[in-house]
């Protein structure tokens, strides 16, 4: 996988076992923030998780399963935005990101999610991406909103969030729609 640069400014590069360090101090330095958005937060803290976290990407994008890239800014890392269990077979697969929260609101977090999206729908024919979120943020289902996604339904207490069940709301978008807006 080849680097994407958003701007002079920003880029995407693949997650490699060079960025360990970098990712778990992001990591460390969002982790209150991420706490509340992300039930992986617990399990990532320390290189060695970190390093298997990539390790496992790594594997992924050999096999058009996922990919994870690292947003950068300037050579520093600030986020990943990437696509997950991908099915070959149904050609759809689940889109995440997270950004560094002196990074938000500044439009990275939408130039690097759409640019994976088209990856997605362009390189590897995907023909569905969802994004799966706590029913209770408002700010993530309004940012899929605006790249898009449409809510397609809920699934009741489908992610064990630290100490109770959350319900999850699915967010789709299919490639024809993206191609519909392109036309």
């Amino acid at each position: 996988m080849v680097a994407i640069e958003i701007s002079p400014m920003i880029k995407l590069v693949p997650l490699n076992f060079t960025h360990t360090e970098d990712l778990l101090s992001l990591i460390d330095k969002n982790r209150n923030f991420l706490r509340q958005h992300f039930p992986w937060v617990e399990i990532q803290k320390n290189q060695k998780q970190i390093a298997h976290f990539i390790s496992t990407y790594d594997q992924k994008m050999k096999n058009e399963q996922g990919i994870m890239y690292g947003i950068f800014k300037q050579d520093q890392l600030i986020g990943n935005v990437g696509i997950y269990d991908i099915d070959q077979h149904n050609k759809t697969g689940q889109l995440s990101i997270w950004l560094d929260q002196e990074a938000q609101k500044k439009g990275i977090a939408k130039n690097a999610t759409q640019q994976v999206i088209q990856f997605g729908f362009m390189n590897w024919k995907l023909n569905r991406l969802e994004i799966r979120c706590k029913s209770g943020h408002q700010d993530t289902l309004r940012f899929a909103e605006r790249l898009g996604f449409n809510i397609e339904g809920k699934l009741r207490q489908s992610e064990w969030f630290y100490d109770r069940y959350e319900d999850l709301i699915i967010l789709g978008l299919l490639e024809q729609e993206i191609t519909a807006k392109m036309a």
